[in-house]
């Protein structure tokens, strides 16, 4: 059924020509599928993947479009260089589908997960997503923000589930230290851009001498902080999993080097804090939705 869904896609109104090729999922996620295919009408290979909603699992027509546009907008201005993204080929909103340029390379998280290769190697790969994560934000010029601390942490606090609060030390004693450090990143200076919005190394591909950007979902400009502690968050949770313990030693040079490969520096005193901040706060924020919906699900609190 959903092979022929993406066939007729792609065939569109080309009557009379061959037929496309389609092959079965090669990425079936909770919320996305992605087809391999080939069609006479375009002079490349494609991925299509189908956007799913998050609350009905049904087609998600805007998550699509997104996807879509943002691809139109950037792809001129990353083309042809080391750092990329893939060319936008067809959208089919009511479907979910977007069909775009396929690579064929492996994550930057395959590369990481890798015994083979030595700790030099993906120190050097960790600076190169740093870079591309560079290109990608200035590819388009947006004026400078100001670090709004305050706002953030109240938003926190009035979101947050109180059953932590008392139960756990740590918890506590982490809010508070947000709490105490704030004031000094407030009204702070930062460069904004429009954001990757999921920037991990399971959406980066490695391919040949290229870093290709995937599931791009630039729907904000903010501060390019969002992008880069989302990154350095994931990267921790690869490595504390069991496919990582290999990196655990290294997890500071690796960081390091992701941030050298963004900035071309070293840090200043204000950019170090504020990741710092963030990172806790994102931390603390995905703790206590974690906490609340094992709280509201027995089944999900004993299989933790």
């Amino acid at each position: 059924m959903q092979l022929e869904l993406v066939k007729r896609f792609l065939a569109g109104d080309q009557e009379g020509s061959a037929s496309p090729v389609v092959k079965v999922p090669i990425s079936k996620g909770e919320f996305s599928k992605v087809f391999y295919a080939e069609t006479p009408a375009c002079p490349y290979p494609l991925a299509v993947k189908q956007c799913i909603s998050r609350g009905t699992g049904l087609p998600d027509a805007n998550d699509a479009s997104e996807q879509f546009q943002a691809l139109q907008a950037i792809e001129p201005l990353m083309a042809g260089g080391e750092y990329a993204v893939p060319r936008p080929y067809k959208l089919d909103a009511d479907n979910g589908l977007v069909a775009i340029e396929w690579f064929n390379g492996q994550t930057v998280t395959d590369y990481l997960k890798d015994l083979r290769y030595p700790i030099i190697q993906m120190e050097a790969m960790l600076a190169r997503t740093g870079t591309w994560l560079q290109h990608f934000h200035t590819s388009r010029h947006v004026r400078p923000g100001t670090f709004d601390a305050e706002k953030r942490f109240s938003s926190f606090t009035a979101n947050m589930s109180t059953s932590l609060l008392g139960a756990d030390h740590t918890f506590m004693r982490a809010c508070q230290l947000l709490e105490e450090k704030k004031a000094g990143l407030e009204n702070q200076s930062f460069p904004r851009a429009l954001l990757h919005g999921d920037f991990k190394s399971d959406n980066l591909l490695v391919a040949d001498d290229r870093l290709i950007g995937i599931d791009i979902q630039s729907r904000d400009q903010n501060l390019v902080l969002w992008d880069i502690v989302a990154f350095l968050n994931r990267l921790g949770l690869l490595i504390y999993s069991p496919s990582g313990w290999h990196l655990k030693r290294n997890r500071a040079g690796l960081e390091h080097h992701f941030l050298s490969g963004y900035f071309g520096r070293e840090l200043t005193p204000n950019e170090a804090a504020a990741i710092a901040w963030l990172r806790l706060l994102i931390l603390l924020q995905q703790w206590d939705q974690r906490h609340l919906a094992m709280e509201n699900n027995p089944l999900k609190r004993i299989a933790n």
